[in-house]
């Protein structure tokens, strides 16, 4: 079981994230964890540490995306979001109808940050 864990968490990992993929988790139900970054931003490579931290800790109560923002699918995340950004996070689950954006100053508070997911868990 631990083994199917680790794969499949080595695997969302490493696999880009596809067109209709945060679309179908929220579809679903899922929370999403939405995560814009660039390659290229100093502050996206200190969260993405965090990031893999968040993964482990919140299995299963959030459906986790990482997206290039350079991308194509990330380009047109970005402006849907209307974000002008990155590191860019938003919580979402479309079947509450509700969106949380997670502040930059936020992404770098472990605390805040964990009270915003609690808090968005529990609307």
């Amino acid at each position: 079981m631990l083994k199917k864990v680790l794969l499949f968490l080595f695997v969302s990992m490493m696999l880009p994230v596809m067109a209709g993929d945060v679309e179908d988790a929220l579809d679903k139900g899922h929370n999403v964890f939405l995560y814009l970054y660039s390659p290229r931003c100093k502050y996206c490579t200190k969260f993405t540490a965090t990031y893999k931290k968040l993964i482990k800790q919140h299995d299963g109560e959030f459906a986790f995306f990482k997206i290039d923002s350079e991308s194509k699918y990330g380009r047109s995340l970005m402006y849907e979001f209307s974000a002008r950004y990155v590191p860019y996070v938003v919580l979402l689950n479309s079947n509450k109808g509700i969106a949380t954006e997670i502040t930059p100053v936020c992404l770098l508070d472990t605390a805040c940050l964990e009270n915003s997911m609690k808090a968005f868990r529990s609307k």
